[in-house]
C-alpha cells in the first residue's frame, strides 16, 4: 500500500487504508472489510468521500447494499 493511503487526513476512525482488509482475485462482487468487518452503519447520513487503492487492478463500479439483502452470486 503506498505510504501516503497509511493514514488519509480526515479518514473515519477504523476505516483507514490500514484497516481495509486486501482483496485478491478477480470478481465480480466481493464485499469490502475493514478488520473483518463490512458494517459500515455508523456512517449513514454522514458526507463521505471514497479513495479506492488499486495495484495491478481495473474498479468498473461500486456500490453500497445493505448486508442483510440475498445476493446471488454470477462469478465464473
Amino acid at each position: 500500500m503506498p505510504p501516503a493511503a497509511n493514514h488519509l487526513k480526515g479518514s473515519q476512525e477504523g476505516f483507514s487504508g490500514d484497516d481495509c482488509d486486501d482483496i485478491f482475485g478477480g470478481s465480480f462482487e466481493q464485499d469490502v472489510t475493514w478488520k473483518g468487518s463490512d458494517d459500515v452503519s455508523r456512517l449513514a447520513g454522514k458526507p463521505v468521500r471514497l479513495r479506492f487503492l488499486l495495484q495491478d487492478a481495473d474498479l468498473y463500479s461500486m456500490q453500497f447494499q445493505d448486508s442483510s439483502e440475498t445476493r446471488t452470486s454470477t462469478s465464473e
